[in-house]
């Protein structure tokens, strides 16, 4: 399968319809259909499934997705770094998942950048369950995680650094029931509407194992792929959700609201390590090992947190 066929694939997944497909990708419905046949003739199955909405991957087609989409992105990941490895510029890339240490991290970014302009340092934001993939494909050099993530073997395999404490918080409008009170009590998880990331999956499990033992279940309104959908639930009054940021006390209309200390078992406790992982081997590089030697020399002494479960 070359490249350019990943690309058309991919993008058929992404529009769900053929005609839409061949209109981003600039090329005629037709063509496209003829390579789509021509890739499913070559690999020996079905790739989609015709409905009268649109086309949709089958079964076989969506786990070829999982391996055509991580190509691209190392494709695009070598397009982007091409232009620096011309200029002989060092390249440090890190990746993070959400409610991983953002405000640490960026402020790291920051004072790293200002004390070591000949080396750039570039992040992306993942929302893989297992992000250590990252770091074995050396898509990424570090890697931003809490100890639930790395948990097990995989984190047996890298160093690690102490990032910060990543404080656990619930937002809700201003106007709405707890924003009033300024805190959660175990009846509000039940009755008043949540919404969550998808990944807070492990989250919402613990809280509901919590709350089952009352006889309760949360009052889950939506599970939402992107933050900034929990953001709007919550600036419109709608659910509570969880986030972080110190960019979220300028926001006039959330606030944040705080749950009674014996419910903090049902969230995993306050606040979480977060850790900056990597590969043993990148440290005869020279850029990366003054990054490392950077967070070591920054590093808290004790994280104060449990292992929690973001």
């Amino acid at each position: 399968m070359t490249l350019t066929q990943m690309q058309y694939f991919s993008t058929i997944c992404e529009c769900q319809n053929i005609s839409m497909a061949a209109k981003m990708l600039c090329i005629s419905q037709p063509a496209l259909s003829a390579t789509l046949a021509g890739m499913e003739e070559e690999i020996g199955f079905k790739l989609f499934e015709r409905k009268s909405k649109g086309v949709y991957p089958t079964g076989k087609g969506r786990q070829l997705l999982v391996h055509v989409n991580a190509v691209l992105r190392r494709y695009r990941l070598l397009e982007r770094e091409i232009p620096l490895i011309a200029k002989n510029q060092d390249v440090i890339r890190a990746g993070f998942r959400p409610y991983s240490g953002e405000t640490t991290f960026f402020q790291v970014y920051k004072d790293f950048e200002l004390r070591h302009k000949d080396v750039i340092l570039k992040v992306n934001e993942m929302s893989n369950p297992t992000p250590y993939i990252y770091l074995e494909e050396k898509v990424f050099d570090f890697l931003v995680a809490t100890p639930k993530i790395m948990a097990g073997a995989a984190q047996e395999k890298y160093e690690r650094c102490l990032l910060g404490v990543e404080k656990r918080q619930i937002f809700c409008h201003r106007d709405s029931a707890p924003g009033q009170k300024g805190f959660l009590t175990l009846e509000d998880f039940a009755a008043y509407p949540f919404v969550f990331w998808e990944g807070h999956q492990s989250l919402l499990e613990s809280i509901n194992e919590g709350l089952a033992k009352q006889g309760r279940r949360m009052n889950v309104v939506a599970i939402v792929p992107q933050l900034t959908g929990i953001l709007h639930f919550i600036c419109n009054n709608l659910a509570a959700g969880f986030m972080t940021g110190d960019y979220l006390e300028s926001i006039p209309n959330i606030r944040e609201v705080y749950i009674q200390d014996e419910l903090l078992p049902l969230t995993g406790g306050r606040s979480i390590p977060i850790y900056v992982y990597w590969k043993r081997d990148i440290e005869k590089y020279h850029s990366k090992k003054l990054f490392i030697d950077y967070l070591r020399t920054r590093a808290p002494a004790d994280a104060g947190a449990e292992e929690g479960t973001f």
